[in-house]
């Protein structure tokens, strides 16, 4: 597949309207010249003024300079040229007295293209035209290059206008990109593309092109995506080649060093590269040096000019290249505080320079620290190949865990098996549980392993066990033992390790419990530790996942934003989990807040990652419940169920903490096809799952959902909830079922007023809802209205669909079960399959169709489906 369309211009609005200003005298010059690299777009700009003046019946001539065109006197403007016999001046004035004829009086433009190519002789007729006020003049040059002094005269002298082009911004490549697309265009393309081509047009254009035909750019679900690997086709080379110039060798080595190292700190470059060819390097725009503290940092100014070169590079030069910066960097102490350990030892690692199991185990703990797993793993691998030491065993052997290859890190785990050091057979015994509690998903054999591994280990690590115990507890579903162990505990004996393990189980643990000020409290104390030590610095991408939950299980909706927009920020550019997990975070709490169509597509993008890993960690299964909520309440229903049904068969053993969850997110998907019934019975599952599990902020929001749903049997039970539960959330509903019994429109208008500054917007809409019908049975028209139009306005704002806010703005005289069963009609249902669904008998299904019917004034059930379809005819 390939674009064959011309591409539209974006975003030069602006310029043309400068270009249209000089062009018809309103400022007082003769022209413009249009400045810029390689690929940003003059060409274009030229190209659309030219027909656009000639749409004007202006007299055009466009002239392109080239380099061999150059060689020749007059070579731009040949074709003008009858003698070369002649005077070069009188040449010069036949050539302009030929280009500035006009019929009809009708103005000149002459446009030329690549300005600074022109020979001596073209220049200075161009002046002429310019300075004589001939002819209206557009020209364009690129910078970095020479430009003859006769042109540079031209807009130094404020003859012609300069506009430096500069190439697409992010948006404006975001717009280009979906209007040549044609479809939506997912961020995260978007991102890469402009981090790519730097919004060189020219650049994006080719890479589009060769990732169509690649079939690496793909369309699927209306959105595009961009498939991870890629590589630079060779027309798209010889594309960058071109923009690069001429460049003299020492410029290029310059480019070459600074594409190895991206970014390089001036004082490494200084030490292995001629100080003019650096500086010619930046003259000619191969680099720039973002000045700065200390002498500044060097980057490639595009990073296709990287592309480019490397694939022109063998890799023994790039060995080498490596190493001469490698070596810079260690042996530099001037320069030495600036080193980063993960660019040395990535550098080291693929230079021609001798192993170094120091400078290889420094770079994986700096990558450990930076959660990149994947840079964690290369560096212990190769820093415990070089013959470091038990520490970078771990290392590598955590970071293959965490990356899911369960075989591959049990293998590592083997070669530890003889070490008596306390350190080893702890992590070893860890990893080995955990490989079979969330990589294998076998929670018994989980608990069996560690059992054994506490009954035969040192009485030193048995602290270090039971952290493990209280995840294994609170993953279990199984929160008031958790907290109760890890409440035994003297965490002071404790390292970073299993301190932060047991501030992620314990924080499950608390938030399930209710208790909010105790979990937050431990995930700012496991956050703490984590930012510090490279071992458990990946606790907390766990941690943080847990927290948002907790968060919105208490009604904290607005510190779950905070959290996620935070996390977004700080984990965005961090490949896998941690960007899986920032995306989550803000997902759920989104969610929680009632903005589904954001909410959505970040859960999209969270479990489309965490899915493609097939890491068996259970993750996928974890997102993809929120996933099928998100889309029930944003009344997607068909995608809800397929999602459900992805949740069912995705679903993972050791997750029984979040069976309330599932049940929950199940009664929401039978709620968005009306079937309210089902909807009814999914929350009271996952309430009573929540109740046997002892978590009863979990039972909180089920029983929130049933209220939603129209069902207000567990006032008793939530008044004792809401001795337990902290925070907001449980409070609310207990007003909200008070209200609700005593069918008090005004009490349930406050509790949506206080329900959406709590930040649940749907739940505010469903409550609002709720005061609209009990104002309808009181026969209070105005209150109704108010409250009917509150609800519309909130659930419009949210992009939601509910039973309570679809009932309140269509007020039909039907009771739930009756409105259920008409919903089931106008799903298209037979009375038996509707009786089999709701489990009544076929006469029963019969007499409320029949009772509906004459509530409504109509005697058919087709005009019963019809009046529920919304069908204006009927």
């Amino acid at each position: 597949m390939s674009i064959v369309v011309d591409w539209p211009m974006v975003g030069r609005a602006e310029e043309m309207q400068v270009i249209d200003d000089a062009f018809t005298g309103k400022a007082g010059y003769a022209g413009v010249i249009v400045a810029g690299p390689a690929g940003v777009g003059k060409t274009r700009l030229i190209r659309e003024t030219t027909v656009a003046f000639s749409e004007r019946d202006w007299v055009v001539h466009s002239i392109a300079a080239t380099p061999s065109a150059r060689l020749i006197p007059l070579g731009a403007f040949s074709d003008w040229v009858n003698s070369v016999d002649a005077q070069p001046l009188n040449i010069v004035g036949s050539v302009i007295a030929a280009i500035t004829a006009s019929p009809d009086n009708a103005p000149v433009l002459v446009a030329v293209d690549d300005a600074h190519l022109l020979d001596d002789l073209s220049a200075f007729l161009l002046h002429q035209l310019v300075h004589r006020r001939l002819a209206v003049v557009i020209a364009t040059i690129r910078t970095g290059l020479p430009t003859p002094a006769t042109v540079a005269a031209l807009w130094k002298e404020s003859h012609l206008r300069r506009i430096d082009l500069e190439p697409l911004s992010h948006p404006q490549c975001k717009a280009l990109l979906d209007t040549v697309l044609g479809e939506r265009v997912s961020i995260r393309l978007t991102e890469r593309m402009w981090d790519l081509t730097r919004g060189n047009v020219l650049f994006l254009r080719e890479l589009v092109r060769q990732e169509l035909d690649a079939d690496r750019l793909t369309n699927g679900d209306g959105e595009w995506r961009w498939a991870d690997a890629w590589t630079a086709s060779p027309t798209l080379i010889d594309l960058v080649d071109l923009a690069i110039g001429s460049a003299p060798p020492s410029a290029l080595e310059v480019l070459d060093l600074v594409t190895l190292a991206d970014p390089l700190d001036m004082n490494f470059l200084d030490t292995i590269a001629d100080r003019d060819a650096i500086e010619e390097a930046e003259r000619r725009g191969l680099i720039t040096v973002e000045r700065g503290s200390g002498a500044g940092v060097v980057r490639v100014a595009n990073p296709m000019y990287g592309e480019a070169r490397r694939a022109n590079a063998g890799s023994v030069r790039e060995a080498r290249l490596r190493g001469r910066i490698a070596a810079a960097m260690k042996s530099n102490p001037s320069a030495s505080a600036r080193t980063d350990p993960v660019q040395l030892g990535l550098l080291w690692l693929e230079s021609d320079l001798p192993r170094d199991p120091e400078v290889f185990f420094r770079g994986a703990t700096a990558a450990s620290l930076r959660l990149n797993l994947d840079l964690t793993r290369r560096l212990a691998e190769a820093a415990t190949a070089a013959g470091a030491g038990i520490e970078a065993q771990i290392l590598h052997a955590q970071s293959l865990t965490r990356l899911g290859r369960a075989d591959d890190a049990e293998r590592v785990l083997d070669s530890l098996a003889t070490s008596d050091q306390a350190t080893a057979v702890w992590a070893a015994t860890i990893m080995r549980a955990a490989i079979l509690l969330f990589s294998r998903g076998m929670p018994d054999q989980s608990w069996a392993f560690l059992d054994q591994a506490m009954q035969t280990a040192p009485e030193v690590l048995a602290p270090s066990l039971q952290a493990f115990r209280v995840a294994q507890l609170a993953v279990g579903g199984r929160p008031v033992e958790a907290a109760a162990l890890a409440e035994s505990l003297d965490r002071t004996m404790l390292s970073p390790l299993p301190s932060t393990i047991l501030s992620t189980g314990l924080a499950l643990a608390l938030g399930d419990l209710g208790r909010q000020k105790a979990a937050t409290e431990i995930v700012e104390e496991g956050n703490q530790l984590a930012g510090s030590s490279p071992d458990a610095a990946y606790q907390a991408v766990g941690l943080n996942l847990v927290h948002a939950g907790s968060l919105v299980l208490a009604g904290s909706i607005h510190d779950a934003l905070t959290i996620g927009g935070r996390l977004e920020e700080q984990w965005a550019d961090i490949p896998r989990v941690p960007r899986t997990v920032a995306n989550a975070v803000s997902g759920i709490a989104l969610l929680a807040h009632g903005e589904l169509r954001p909410a959505c597509e970040r859960l999209e993008v969270a479990v489309r990652e965490a899915e493609s890993r097939k890491d068996g960690s259970g993750l996928a299964y974890l997102l993809r419940v929120h996933y099928t909520e998100a889309l029930a309440r944003a009344g997607e229903y068909s995608e809800a169920l397929e999602s459900q049904h992805r949740m069912q068969t995705g679903r993972h053993n050791s997750y029984v903490c979040n069976e309330p969850a599932r049940l929950h997110a199940m009664g929401w998907v039978a709620a968005a096809g009306d079937r309210i019934t089902e909807a009814i019975a999914h929350a009271e599952m996952a309430a009573e799952c929540a109740r046997a599990h002892g978590q009863p902020a979990r039972e909180v929001t089920c029983i929130q959902s049933l209220l939603q749903f129209g069902e207000n049997q567990h006032r008793s039970r939530l008044d004792e909830l809401a001795e337990l539960v902290e925070g907001p959330r449980a409070g609310l509903i207990v007003r909200w079922a008070r209200a609700l019994a005593a069918n008090d429109g005004n009490g349930l208008l406050e509790v949506s007023i206080d329900i959406e500054k709590m930040g649940d917007r749907v739940a505010g809409a469903d409550a609002a809802a709720h005061a609209a019908l009990a104002y309808e049975r009181q026969n209070l028209r105005g209150a109704r209205l108010t409250a009917s139009e509150r609800a519309t306005r909130i659930i419009t704002e949210c992009g939601a669909a509910t039973p309570a806010t679809r009932a309140a703005t269509t007020p039909l005289p039907l009771s739930r079960r009756e409105r259920e069963i008409a919903t089931l009609v106008r799903d298209g249902l037979s009375n038996k399959q509707i009786a089999e669904a709701l489990t009544m008998s076929v006469r029963t299904v019969e007499g409320h169709i029949y009772r509906a019917c004459n509530k409504v004034g109509i005697t058919t059930r087709a005009e019963l489906a019809c009046l529920m379809a919304g069908d204006p005819a009927h």
